[in-house]
């Protein structure tokens, strides 16, 4: 595989100094809640490669000596597919060639979320690249619609076994229907997928919880 660990060298963030993410299997899966690092971790190793379509706000920072990745990364072009889908193509055009601009045309007029699952499959399509990061695919998609990007992701992981995939998600659907392992961040801990998901949703009520008891406490007595 193109990508097997990274370490975190100097503080970023959510993550400290030697802090050690594997990747043992040619999909991973990476989980955790909102600021637990997953886009800062995906943004950290697309800056380590050069550029490919979508650019990583990462790459426009001096990520030297913050992140040092096993193997060694090539000086070659086009190892690398970063797909950030809230990066809105069709408002920063500059992100496509000749060679899509009928995936630029037909998505006028198409809802976000049909934009969203076009474009993910239009660039997974098109790629050669070996090792592809998918930042959060879900994003502002349906259910119905996080269960076509499912199959999308499944697809495009099927047609190229010699590929290798880091996908981040907060959508079980995803999650379960891609791994029955989750890599939960800023732990950097292998979880199992449905384990994962149920300390979360316990987490979840216990915050609604104390939430509703807060709010309870500062009303006015009646």
């Amino acid at each position: 595989m193109l990508l097997t660990a990274a370490q975190i060298l100097a503080p970023v963030r959510a993550f400290r100094p030697g802090k050690t993410f594997v990747f043992p299997q040619r999909v991973s899966v990476l989980v955790g809640d909102n600021g637990a690092g997953k886009s800062t971790l995906l943004g950290l190793i697309r800056a380590q490669y050069r550029h490919h379509w979508t650019p990583s706000a990462m790459a426009t920072k001096d990520t030297t000596g913050t992140i040092a990745l096993t193997p060694a990364p090539s000086d070659a072009p086009d190892l690398l597919l970063h797909i950030d889908l809230s990066q809105d193509h069709m408002q920063g055009r500059a992100e496509f060639d000749e060679r899509h601009f009928a995936l630029q045309a037909s998505l006028v007029g198409l809802s976000s979320g049909q934009v969203t699952l076009r474009q993910c499959a239009a660039m997974l399509e098109a790629t050669t690249a070996p090792l592809v990061l998918i930042d959060e695919p879900e994003k502002g998609l349906s259910l119905a619609k996080q269960r076509a990007m499912l199959e999308v992701l499944a697809c495009a992981i099927e047609e190229a076994p010699q590929r290798q995939f880091l996908i981040s998600t907060h959508s079980p659907t995803i999650a379960h229907g891609l791994a029955q392992q989750v890599l939960a961040l800023p732990e950097g801990r292998w979880m199992d997928t449905a384990a994962y998901f149920a300390a979360l949703e316990a987490h979840g009520a216990d915050m609604a919880r104390r939430y509703r008891a807060a709010r309870q406490a500062e009303r006015p007595a009646p």
